[in-house]
Formats: structure tokens, C-alpha cells, sequence
């Protein structure tokens, strides 16, 4: 399976979805406004500056070699920009073919250093990591340019529709690989700040390495409609409150 660039993507402000339905899958270009973009990837550089002075223990928290950014910052208010963006929202809204937006609480704010290979998410459907989710779409977030040496997300074309693929849950840092073969591996790049990338909740998908001089910042949404569910924190995104699982 050989890397290929991304296939068609959306003009800036496009709201129809018929790639992202066939497909599994879709990068829309210039979605988010600058400014909303420029405030979250601030705050998110201003967050790991106090990792970089943190003490020994922070730097070896398993969250923190993962590339996770903090609890605390995953929390704040400031990451709620993006969903605020009008655009993006009708994007969402069109792809959940629903009335009202909900997200999951907390975002996935992420960064990975160059060559930091505990970071590097293998192949996975994002079904496997959130079964607490009824249906859902991820909404992948880059906050600084992605290229050929930055990476970012590749997917597998043709598992778009597929059953969850992986039935041992045992886990180190990662959930175990999934086969995509004989999927057609797609490196999605390049990307910047304001694009998105849409992923449904079987397609796999997996991190590309990052090979540049600069730390790739990202987050990944999981956003939901009005008729899923979930059984974990979620945020309702018309009145902005977060809502707590029953029972």
C-alpha cells in the first residue's frame, strides 16, 4: 500500500457532505477563521511551556508521552473556539445530518515532538477507543501546518463501512493495530490551520510520523448528534454547558 495524497476535498465554506458519506472520510479546506485558530494554538504553546518546565515526573507521565496534553488543559473553556466557529458547525451539523451538536468532554489537544515514536497512534478505528458513543464523527484539527515531514493522520480507503475490526482490548500505552489490508493507505496533507479532516467511526486511520524540526500540534474532536447518546461528560454545544452521564 503506497501513500497517496488526499483525495477530493471541499472548497473553503463547502457544507455538503457526500465525499464524508461515501468515503468515511473528507478534508475541507479553510473552514475555521483565522483568529478562532490563532487563540486555541496560543493557549495550547502556552500549556506546553509549562510542560517543558515541569519536573521529571510530569515528563514521565504515560498521558504526557502519549502526546496528551493535561486534564486541566483538555477542560478549558479555550479549546471551545473551534466548535464555536459558525462554519465549522454547519460542516458538522450537515455531516451529523442533525439539529443540534454535542461533543464529548474532553477534547484530544495533542502534540508530537519530532521522531517521539510513543505518540504515534497505530492503525485503529475510533470506534475501539469510545464505545460509550452511540455514533459519532471525529473532526481532526491541525494547528500548524501539516506536509511530508510534519505527517499527521493517514487513512485506509475501502474501510469506511466495516464492523469493528478489533476484538482484544488488552492495551500498553495503545490499543493493538487493526489489518487494514488491502485497504489503499491515504496520507492526508497537506493541511493547515483551519482545515479540518472528517473521519466516520470505523474508518482506520493511523499517525504518520513526524519527521520535521517542529512539534505538530492538533485535537481531535468527537462530536455527536441529537439522536446518539452518550454515557460519558459531553458538551452541548447551543447552550455550552457540559452535561454530566446519568445514573
Amino acid at each position: 500500500m503506497s501513500p497517496e495524497t488526499t483525495r477530493p476535498e471541499t472548497p473553503a465554506g463547502a457544507i455538503d457532505c457526500p465525499f464524508f458519506f461515501e468515503q468515511g472520510y473528507m478534508v475541507c479546506r479553510d473552514v475555521i477563521a483565522p483568529a478562532s485558530v490563532d487563540r486555541v494554538a496560543r493557549f495550547l504553546r502556552d500549556e506546553m511551556a509549562r510542560l517543558r518546565n515541569a519536573g521529571p515526573e510530569t515528563a514521565q507521565d504515560s498521558q504526557i508521552q502519549s502526546g496528551h496534553f493535561p486534564l486541566a488543559a483538555r477542560l478549558s473553556p479555550a479549546l471551545w473556539d473551534i466548535p464555536r466557529d459558525p462554519t465549522l458547525r454547519s460542516l458538522l451539523l450537515s455531516a451529523l445530518n442533525s439539529p443540534d451538536l454535542l461533543m464529548h468532554m474532553p477534547p484530544t489537544a495533542r502534540f508530537v515532538d519530532p521522531g517521539h515514536a510513543p505518540a504515534a497512534v497505530p492503525p485503529h478505528q475510533d470506534v475501539s477507543y469510545n464505545h460509550h458513543l452511540s455514533d459519532f464523527l471525529t473532526c481532526w484539527v491541525p494547528l500548524v501546518d501539516i506536509d511530508a515531514d510534519c505527517g499527521g493522520v493517514a487513512v485506509y480507503e475501502g474501510t469506511q463501512s466495516t464492523t469493528e475490526l478489533l476484538n482484544d482490548f488488552s492495551r500498553e500505552l495503545w490499543l493493538r493495530p487493526v489489518d487494514a489490508d488491502p485497504a489503499t493507505r491515504v496520507v492526508c496533507q497537506p493541511m493547515r490551520p483551519g482545515d479540518v479532516l472528517l473521519l466516520n467511526r470505523w474508518i482506520v486511520h493511523e499517525s504518520v510520523p513526524n519527521r520535521s524540526s517542529r512539534t505538530r500540534l492538533s485535537i481531535d474532536f468527537r462530536f455527536f448528534g441529537a439522536g446518539s447518546h452518550s454515557t460519558k461528560h459531553h458538551l452541548d454545544c447551543q447552550t455550552w454547558t457540559v452535561i454530566a452521564p446519568k445514573g
